[in-house]
C-alpha cells in the first residue's frame, strides 16, 4: 500500500546480536587477515574494533591502491583520534547497517556520543572508502558484548533488517550465525495494518485505511514478489529451499504467489481459506450477531446491512469511489480477481495446512475441510485443539510451541 509503504524506514539494516567471541574474536588480528574467509559485516566490525584499540595495520593493509594513495596509517590514526578523543570510552555496543551490497555503516556507541564508520568495498573486499561521522548514541540498539548474559553468549541467530522494492519496505531476515546456507521461509501476514512481525493493536477481519488507488498488489503481492527476489539472489540462502508461509489473508494469496514464483518449494497455510474475503466477513458477522444479546429485529437489520455491502463488493465497478468495508473498489476488484481454487490446480509442491479449532475468523467446518480436499494429493493437515486464529491458547501472547515445532519438522522433512 503506497500510503503505508512511503512511511517506512528507508535504510537496510543488518543488526548483529552476537558478541566479540562470535565475530571479531574469531578473526585472528595478530597477522594479516585473509579477507576471503569473512563476510563484509565481519570485516567491518573487526576493523572498527581494532581502531578502537588503536590498531590500524589491518585496515590500512586492506585499502585499495587508490585509497592507499590518499590515506596512510598516520593520517587515519590522526582522524580517528580527532573524532574519538572527546566522546568517552567505547561501550562495546554496535549496530551494522548494510547500505548497499558493498557499503556498510558501523555505528559504535561511546559513553558520550555515537560514531558512525562508513566502509565501502570492491569486488575483492578491498576498502575503497572510509568515512567517519557522529551519530546519536541512543539510536544504537546493539547489545553490550561484555555483559554477563548467557542467552546472548549462546545466540544462534542474527537478524538482518532489509529493505525491498520500489518503496523501500522494511523486512527482517533471520539467519544462523554459523554462516551455513539454510532454507528460508518468506512470511505473508494477514489483513489489516501490522508490522513484519504481524504485531497489531487488535485483530482486524478486513483491510482498512487503503488509498483510493491501492490494490492487493500494492498492499501485499508486489512486496512479497520483491522479498522472494531478494532471497533468490542472497548467497547466504539455500535457494533450492525457499518456503512460503501465509497467515489468514496471506495464506489465501498463497496459490497466486506460488504461480508467479516458481522458486518456492513448499507452502505453509495457516488459518487460510479458499473463499472470497467478503464471504468470510459475512460469516464472521453472522456468528458475531448470533451471540449478541439484542432483539432479533436489530440482528436482522444489522445482518442485512452487511449482506448489502457484500453484494455491492461482488458487483462493484472500478469507476466507483465508494469505500466498502474499509477498502476501495480497485482493491476489491484486484482481490476478487484471484481465483484460489483455479490457481491451486497448478500447485504441485508440498503443502502444510494448519488450523486452530478455536478460530473465530476462519471456519474449521468450511475452510479447513475444503483445503483438505483441494490439497488432497500433496498436502498434510493439522488441526490444533484450543488454538485461536493467531494459533495461541486463550490468555497467551505467543504462538503455541507445538505449531512452531510442527513447521520446523515439516521443513526438515
Amino acid at each position: 500500500m503506497k500510503k503505508r509503504i512511503i512511511n517506512v524506514a528507508l535504510v537496510l539494516c543488518l543488526f548483529l546480536n552476537g558478541c566479540n567471541s562470535n565475530i571479531s574474536n574469531n578473526i585472528n588480528t595478530d597477522k594479516e587477515t585473509n579477507v576471503e574467509e569473512y563476510s563484509l559485516s565481519e570485516l567491518s566490525l573487526m576493523y572498527c574494533e581494532e581502531m578502537v584499540e588503536e590498531k590500524f595495520d589491518n585496515i590500512v593493509n586492506d585499502f585499495s591502491s587508490e585509497l592507499s594513495a590518499q590515506v596512510n596509517k598516520q593520517t587515519l590514526k590522526q582522524v580517528w583520534n580527532n573524532y574519538t578523543s572527546n566522546i568517552g570510552e567505547y561501550s562495546s555496543e554496535y549496530e551494522i547497517t548494510e547500505k548497499s551490497e558493498n557499503t556498510l555503516d558501523v555505528s559504535l556507541k561511546f559513553k558520550d556520543n555515537g560514531l558512525k564508520v562508513s566502509l565501502s568495498f570492491d569486488e575483492n573486499k578491498k576498502i575503497t572508502g572510509i568515512y567517519l561521522n557522529y551519530c546519536d548514541a541512543n539510536s544504537i540498539n546493539g547489545k553490550n558484548e561484555d555483559a554477563d548474559d548467557s542467552e546472548n553468549k549462546e545466540e544462534k541467530y542474527r537478524e538482518i533488517h532489509i529493505t525491498i522494492g520500489e518503496y523501500n519496505v522494511d523486512g527482517l531476515l533471520t539467519l544462523p550465525v554459523s554462516g551455513e546456507k539454510c532454507p528460508v521461509v518468506v512470511m505473508v501476514q494477514g489483513s489489516g495494518q501490522s508490522d513484519y512481525n504481524e504485531k497489531s493493536g487488535d485483530v482486524k477481519p478486513y483491510p482498512e485505511l487503503y488509498s483510493d488507488d491501492a490494490t492487493i498488489y500494492d498492499e501485499v503481492l508486489n512486496d512479497i514478489y520483491d522479498a522472494i527476489d531478494y532471497v533468490e539472489n542472497d548467497k547466504k540462502i539455500d535457494t533450492d529451499r525457499i518456503y512460503l508461509l501465509g497467515h489468514s489473508l496471506g495464506a489465501m494469496l498463497g496459490p497466486k504467489i506460488i504461480n508467479e514464483k516458481k522458486s518456492i518449494c513448499g507452502f505453509i497455510s495457516m488459518a487460510g481459506s479458499p473463499r472470497k474475503l467478503e464471504d468470510i466477513i459475512l460469516d464472521q458477522n453472522k456468528e458475531y450477531l448470533s451471540e449478541l444479546d439484542i432483539e432479533e429485529k436489530e440482528k436482522e437489520k444489522q445482518l442485512q446491512e452487511v449482506i448489502d455491502i457484500v453484494e455491492k463488493i461482488k458487483n462493484i465497478d472500478e469507476s466507483s469511489r465508494e469505500t466498502l468495508l474499509g477498502a476501495s473498489a480497485k482493491y476489491w476488484i484486484s482481490l476478487d480477481s484471484i481465483d484460489y481454487k483455479a490457481l491451486s490446480q497448478n500447485v504441485t509442491i508440498a503443502v502444510l495446512v494448519l488450523q486452530g479449532d478455536e478460530d473465530k475468523q476462519i471456519s474449521v467446518g468450511t475452510d479447513f475441510s475444503e483445503l483438505k480436499q483441494i490439497f488432497s494429493e500433496n498436502g498434510e493437515y493439522i488441526l490444533y485443539e484450543g488454538l485461536d486464529h493467531l494459533f495461541m491458547k486463550d490468555g497467551e501472547t505467543h504462538v503455541d510451541d507445538k505449531v512452531i515445532e510442527d513447521i520446523i519438522k515439516w521443513i526438515k522433512g
